[in-house]
């Protein structure tokens, strides 16, 4: 059987655009001897094809045209996959280390030889910790060098394991670095900061932790609507409610001696759960939820203030939460004790809040502040 080795060899070459020089360098050859092999006059050492195989970013079977059984193949990585699903680096190594041996430039085998050492190297007390993690980041390098474009693991993921390998390593810096490329709306922030405090710059991580805080506390409101919502469309609307008082203590924690827009937030966020227990019959917890809601809006329209440094928590940061607009609390609580309590308007509560919300109301605009 005539082997194809020394075409495959050119055009493998070619498609990386080696010289033959810049191969033979690479392998430990001269150019005369990649020459020789490309015009098929004689074939390389079989102790060479595994450098060749890695340098052209190939398996031996590519670079010998031998195609494994797709099932065969499959079976393998199958076998190897659970054991990475299962931390199992003790069953999954050696399966894992024998297959790239005749596979070098598998993508799949070598994500997960990575993801075993990376196990092995942060688990066993008993072997060179950093030995086996640099190994891992040796494996998931190689990875990316050969990933299909059509791979279901994308280039972020594996280089986030990378950084998990190099803050398990303490080299945070180099974490850092990784994280902060593939740091698309922050998502990775918290991974950050985390390297930074462990890398001894608690100064570089309050911020960015501040910012989460703040971030977090702005979309939980949508998060609790929405997930309320399909709760009460199933029939679970005490968890609806649990989620909307959750939502309101969660907001209370922000409050502190500064007025601050989280007031407003937080008195609209007691009114939902007012409107709750209104639906519960829980009365007496919706008067109290309704007082904190009133006290809450008639607090912030009083001396409003919309920098984000007012916030607890937030000290130290700039910016503004919210433009300096028409919006005043006092009236939007105002305007939705009359959309849903509406049935409580004879009770003297009630109208002791409806007077206090409209004098506040428009003393503020009066004020002048909201123009």
């Amino acid at each position: 059987m005539k082997l194809n080795i020394g075409s495959n060899i050119a055009q493998l070459r070619k498609a990386k655009q080696w010289t033959q020089e810049q191969l033979a360098s690479a392998v430990g050859v001269s150019a005369a001897a990649v020459s020789k092999w490309e015009s098929g006059s004689t074939y390389p050492d079989i102790a060479l094809l595994p450098s060749i195989a890695s340098n052209l970013e190939v398996s031996i079977d590519r670079l010998l045209d031998y195609s494994v059984p797709s099932d065969r193949l499959a079976e393998i990585r199958s076998a190897i996959r659970r054991s990475v699903q299962n931390s199992d680096y003790a069953a999954g190594l050696p399966l894992a280390e024998e297959a790239i041996k005749r596979y070098p430039n598998d993508f799949d085998l070598l994500l997960s030889l990575g993801h075993l050492k990376l196990s092995k190297g942060t688990a066993d007390e008993q072997v060179d910790a950093k030995k086996a993690i640099e190994e891992a980041i040796f494996c998931f390098q190689r990875a990316l060098r050969v990933r299909p474009p059509d791979a279901p693991i994308d280039i972020v993921s594996i280089k986030q394991h990378m950084a998990f390998a190099y803050q398990a390593m303490e080299e945070h810096d180099k974490a850092i670095s990784i994280l902060h490329e593939i740091n698309t709306n922050h998502t990775l922030d918290l991974e950050i900061a985390l390297n930074q405090i462990r890398a001894g710059r608690r100064h570089v991580a309050m911020p960015i932790l501040q910012y989460e805080l703040y971030r977090m506390a702005f979309h939980l409101p949508m998060v609790i609507r929405l997930l309320g919502e399909c709760f009460a469309e199933d029939h679970r609307r005490s968890y609806a409610a649990d989620l909307q008082v959750l939502h309101a203590e969660f907001l209370d924690h922000f409050t502190h001696e500064t007025p601050h827009y989280f007031d407003l937030l937080c008195a609209i966020s007691c009114l939902d759960v007012a409107k709750y227990q209104k639906d519960e019959n829980d009365f007496d917890g919706m008067w109290r939820s309704m007082k904190k809601s009133v006290n809450l809006a008639i607090r912030f329209d009083r001396n409003p203030s919309y920098e984000i440094k007012s916030i607890k928590y937030m000290e130290g940061l700039k910016g503004w939460v919210a433009n300096n607009s028409a919006e005043n609390a006092c009236h939007q609580i105002r305007s939705r004790l009359q959309s849903d309590f509406a049935e409580f308007e004879q009770d003297k509560r009630y109208q002791d809040y409806m007077q206090q919300l409209k004098v506040e109301a428009r003393n503020k605009r009066e004020s002048g502040i909201w123009q």
